[in-house]
C-alpha cells in the first residue's frame, strides 16, 4: 500500500522544464549588450556633466551668495528628506548645523567621481572651515573613496556625545530609538554613506526647490 502511494506522488511531481542552452546564450549575449549600452550612456553623460559644469560655476558662486543670506538655508534643504532629516533631529546637531554657509559639488577630471563639501564658518564644535565627501558610482551602488577627518574641539565630539546618551537612555528604556546625526557620515563605517552621498548632491543640484517646498509647503 505504502508502495502504491508513493508512486501515485512520484507520478504527480510534475517535470522539470529545461531551457534550450541556445536560448540561454542568447538571454546572456543580450544582457552583455545592455550592460555595454549602460556604460557608454553613462560615459557620455559624464562627459556632458563636465562640459556643462564651466558654464554653471558662475551660476552656482551667485546661487551660493544669494542663499548665505538665507536663515539655515541648507539645514532646511536637507531636512526635506526623510532619511537625512531622520540625522538632523539631535539638538547639537542642529546647532552645529545653523554654521552651515554652502553645500557645493565638484566634478573630477575625466571621471564619474563628484566631491560633496560642506562650508562652515568659524564655530565651538570642530576647527574645519570645509568637510568633504568624495564619490564614484560603481554600478547600482555608490562607494566613498575619500572624505575628511573632522577636527572636533576638545570634549565637542557630537558623535561620540550622541552615542553615549544613546547608551544611557537604552539602558533605562530597551526600546529607546538610537538617534543619529549626520555627522555619522564622516565617522560611522557602518552608515550607507555612498548612497546618501547621491542624495545629497541631488539636494545640493535642486536645492531651491528643495527649500521652498520644505518652507512654504
Amino acid at each position: 500500500m505504502a508502495t502504491a502511494v508513493s508512486q501515485k506522488r512520484s507520478e504527480a511531481q510534475p517535470e522539470i522544464p529545461t531551457i534550450d542552452s541556445k536560448i540561454i546564450d542568447e538571454y546572456m549575449s543580450f544582457m552583455q549588450r545592455v550592460a555595454e549600452l549602460q556604460k557608454s550612456v553613462s560615459k557620455d553623460f559624464t562627459k556632458l556633466e563636465h562640459a556643462a559644469f564651466p558654464k554653471l560655476a558662475p551660476l552656482l558662486k551667485q546661487r551660493a551668495e544669494h542663499t548665505s543670506h538665507i536663515k539655515d538655508f541648507w539645514l532646511e534643504v536637507l531636512r526635506s528628506q526623510d532619511v537625512l532629516g531622520i540625522l538632523l533631529e539631535d539638538e547639537q546637531t542642529v546647532d552645529a548645523m545653523s554654521y552651515l554657509t554652502d553645500i557645493s559639488t565638484t566634478l573630477a577630471p575625466e571621471s564619474s567621481k563628484y566631491t560633496i563639501t560642506f562650508h562652515f564658518k568659524s564655530n565651538p564644535f570642530f576647527t574645519n572651515q570645509t568637510l568633504f565627501l568624495t564619490c564614484e558610482p560603481d554600478q547600482e551602488t555608490v562607494v566613498v573613496k575619500d572624505k575628511s577627518p573632522i577636527r572636533w574641539m576638545t570634549g565637542k565630539s557630537i558623535v561620540k556625545s550622541l552615542a553615549k546618551k544613546n547608551e544611557e537612555m537604552m539602558k533605562q528604556d530597551p526600546e529607546y530609538p538610537p538617534m543619529g546625526t549626520i555627522f555619522e557620515l564622516w565617522e560611522n563605517t557602518d552608515l550607507n554613506v555612498g548612497l546618501l552621498c547621491d542624495v545629497i548632491r541631488e539636494l545640493v543640484d535642486n536645492c531651491l526647490d528643495h527649500y521652498e517646498s520644505a518652507v512654504f509647503a
